[in-house]
């Protein structure tokens, strides 16, 4: 319970980061072209400004609130007028995705915003004109006929949602100055929570071997384990209904048997297979050794569920198994 606890909580946590990370409020109304070109030289001059002080704590605290408002009024901004009239749509997914990475790349943000501010000059091109008559019958053809796929209501109220509530993080975080501590807090507990996961797992793996170590070597209430103690503890286990375990003091004691019949050699260190190997010159034996092996793998090491009739089949194939002799005899 306290596992799936433990993974539900950082499930949360996830969902969350996602919902942080979407994007703020989009625009509905197209802004002057001139005003989308003064945002791109405002954040320049931020960047530089960021870069001369980033040696400084503070400063280096300030990049997620600063470049964070500045990613926000570029994605507001979907479309631009131009001076004559023409309304031409903008992506800025692209440069928003640089200014709100976990740790922004001032220079890589300078060349960036360089190269776009470069082009102003020449975008759009002045004094082109085209033939509306063929332009429209380049868009008529079949690879520019298509319907943008649009969003349903449920996705527009989500997008809504997840952006104001990003909104209200930013205002939040710029007013209490968590901004560059609130994350590193987050990766901690992120790490810690991930550790107890990883501590449970290892925890109960070693236990499982560990308590298939203590039936190879204990015996009852301290007794050195034999064919018959064996056997008497796994008809206690089957009558109290714990089959699974029942089935490895079966199979023990099937072992200790032709152990002191001569018939094979009880090593705690070897394995089911190799049982097989060292008795592969006594065929019958081999088959029904491997019969009883194939089971016993099943249950305990697959954890195959057992029923009362299937233990029973089980324990006639120990039977038939303990009635072999060996092959001269």
């Amino acid at each position: 319970m306290k596992r799936v606890l433990l993974l539900w909580v950082l499930g949360v946590g996830w969902l969350t980061a996602v919902i942080l990370s979407t994007p703020l409020f989009a625009q509905t109304e197209p802004v002057p072209v001139a005003d989308y070109w003064q945002t791109l030289a405002d954040l320049r001059a931020l960047v530089a400004e960021l870069a001369a002080d980033e040696g400084a704590a503070a400063a280096v605290a300030d990049y997620g609130v600063a470049l964070s408002a500045v990613a926000a009024e570029l994605e507001m901004i979907t479309a631009v007028t131009l001076p004559d009239g023409r309304t031409i749509p903008i992506q800025s997914t692209f440069l928003v995705s640089e200014l709100t990475a976990a740790n922004p790349d001032l220079t890589r943000l300078a060349h960036l915003l360089d190269a776009l501010l470069a082009e102003q000059a020449s975008w759009p091109a002045p004094g082109i004109t085209y033939d509306a008559t063929a332009m429209a019958a380049i868009l008529s053809r079949e690879e520019f006929s298509y319907t943008p796929e649009s969003e349903n209501i449920l996705q527009r109220l989500w997008r809504d949602f997840t952006r104001q509530l990003r909104e209200l993080l930013a205002r939040f975080l710029e007013l209490t100055g968590l901004n560059g501590v609130l994350p590193t807090a987050l990766n901690v507990a992120g790490a810690v929570a991930l550790a107890f996961v990883i501590y449970y797992a290892i925890r109960g793996l070693i236990a499982d071997f560990s308590a298939s170590s203590r039936l190879d070597e204990d015996g009852l209430e301290g007794e050195f384990l034999t064919a018959e103690l064996a056997l008497k503890r796994a008809e206690e286990l089957s009558t109290g209904g714990d089959y699974r375990t029942a089935v490895r003091y079966l199979y023990l004691s099937s072992l200790l048997l032709l152990e002191e019949r001569g018939l094979l050699r009880y090593d705690r260190s070897l394995t089911n297979r190799e049982y097989l190997r060292t008795i592969a010159h006594q065929p019958r034996l081999t088959a029904v050794l491997r019969q009883v092996i194939d089971v016993f793998d099943r249950v305990w090491y697959g954890f195959q569920p057992i029923s009362k009739e299937s233990y029973e089949a089980f324990a006639r194939q120990v039977d038939s198994l303990k009635q072999q002799k060996g092959e001269g005899e």
